[in-house]
C-alpha cells in the first residue's frame, strides 16, 4: 500500500476495502501504526466519511491524539463535530479536548456560535471552573453581556463571584455590573446579606454617591436600619445631610417621584424616625463636648445583617487588614 497506489485505488473504486475496515481490525491497526493510511484518508475526505459511519475511528483518534491534530489542521472536522454534537460529547468524556480548545481559542468561538456549549459547561460546572482559571473567559462574557445574563438566570454564578471576590473586582472595573445589580435589586440584597460590599462601597465613596443620586437606596437603608448604622460609622453621610440642609424650609428631596410628599412629611404629633433608638438625641452637628459618632453602643443591638460571630461594622482599625477586594494602591 505504501509503495503502490493499487490498494488505495481499490479502496477508492469499491466499497469492499472500506467494508473490510469496519469488519476487521488489521486495517484499523495499520492506520494506528503508520501515518500513510491516515494521510490518504485525510487527503480524500474519506476520514470524515468514516467518522460519520463508525465510532471506532473516532475512538481511535481520541486515544492516539490524532483527533486534536486533525482539528488543528482542518476546519472541516470542527464543523463536523459541531453539527453532530460529538464536540460536546467529547468535552464531557475527556479533559484533553477542553484543554485543546482553551489553548487554541476555539472554546470561546464555539461559545459565541451555539448556546449548547454554554448549557453544557453550565451543567457540568466547567463554567465556574473556567472563570477561576482564566481571565479570558471572564473578559469574553463581559463583552458579550453573558455575564449579566448569567447573573439573572442562575444564582450559582452569583454565588461563585461572591466567594472568589470577583464581584468586587468587577464592580471596580465596570459600572455595567453595578447598574445591573442596581436595576435587578441584587445590589440591595447583597448589601443586606454581606458586609464586604458595604465596606467596599464605603471605601470607594460609592455608597455616599449612591445615596445622593438615587432615592431607592436611601429608602432601602431607611427601612433596614442601615442608614442609621452608616451615620454612626462614617461622617460622609452626616456631611452629605449637612450639605443638603434637610429642614422644613428646604425644597422636596430631588429623588422624590411625582406625587410623593416632601421628605419632611412628619406632622406634629408624629413619632421621630423609627431608626432612632431610645435615648438617642436627634442627629445634629457636633457641639462642644460631644463625642464623634462611633460603632454600636452597648445598649444597641447588632444590625440584623450581621452573621453569627461577626462584629459590628465599623471603620477599619489600625490592626485590621484591608478588604481583599482592594486593589494595590487603594486606601
Amino acid at each position: 500500500m505504501r509503495d503502490a497506489g493499487l490498494l488505495y485505488q481499490e479502496m477508492h473504486n469499491t466499497g469492499f476495502l472500506h467494508q473490510k475496515m469496519h469488519d476487521s481490525g488489521p486495517l484499523h491497526q495499520e492506520m494506528h501504526d503508520t501515518g500513510v493510511s491516515h494521510q490518504v484518508m485525510h487527503n480524500r475526505d474519506l476520514l470524515h466519511q468514516e467518522m460519520r459511519n463508525t465510532g471506532l475511528l473516532h475512538q481511535e483518534m481520541c486515544h492516539t491524539g490524532l483527533l486534536h491534530q486533525e482539528m488543528h489542521d482542518r476546519g472541516l472536522l470542527h464543523q463536523e463535530m459541531h453539527d453532530t454534537g460529538l464536540l460536546h460529547q467529547e468535552m464531557c468524556d475527556t479533559d484533553v479536548l477542553h484543554q485543546e480548545m482553551r489553548d487554541t481559542g476555539l472554546l470561546y468561538h464555539e461559545m459565541r456560535d451555539t448556546g449548547l456549549l454554554h448549557q453544557q459547561r453550565h451543567n457540568t460546572g466547567l463554567l465556574h471552573q473556567e472563570m477561576r482559571d482564566t481571565r479570558l473567559f471572564q473578559q469574553e462574557m463581559h463583552h458579550k453581556g453573558l455575564l449579566h445574563q448569567e447573573i439573572s438566570d442562575t444564582g450559582l454564578l452569583y454565588q461563585e463571584i461572591r466567594h472568589t471576590g470577583l464581584l468586587h473586582q468587577e464592580m471596580r472595573h465596570t459600572v455595567l455590573l453595578h447598574q445591573e445589580m442596581h436595576d435587578t435589586g441584587l445590589l440591595h440584597q447583597e448589601m443586606r446579606l454581606t458586609g464586604p460590599l458595604q465596606q467596599e462601597m464605603r471605601h470607594k465613596g460609592l455608597l455616599d454617591q449612591e445615596i445622593r443620586d438615587r432615592g431607592l437606596l436611601h429608602q432601602e437603608m431607611r427601612d433596614t436600619g442601615l442608614l442609621h448604622q452608616e451615620m454612626r460609622d462614617t461622617g460622609l453621610l452626616h456631611q452629605a445631610m449637612r450639605d443638603r440642609a434637610l429642614a422644613s424650609r428646604d425644597a422636596p428631596h430631588r429623588s422624590l417621584a411625582p406625587g410623593d410628599a416632601p421628605q419632611r412629611s412628619l406632622t406634629p404629633g408624629d413619632a421621630p424616625h423609627r431608626s432612632l433608638t431610645p435615648g438617642d438625641a436627634p442627629h445634629r452637628a457636633l457641639a462642644p463636648g460631644d463625642v464623634p459618632h462611633r460603632a454600636l453602643a452597648p445598649r444597641d443591638t447588632p444590625h440584623r445583617s450581621l452573621a453569627p460571630g461577626d462584629t459590628p461594622h465599623r471603620a477599619l482599625a489600625p490592626r485590621d487588614t484591608p478588604h481583599r477586594s482592594l486593589a494595590p494602591g487603594d486606601a
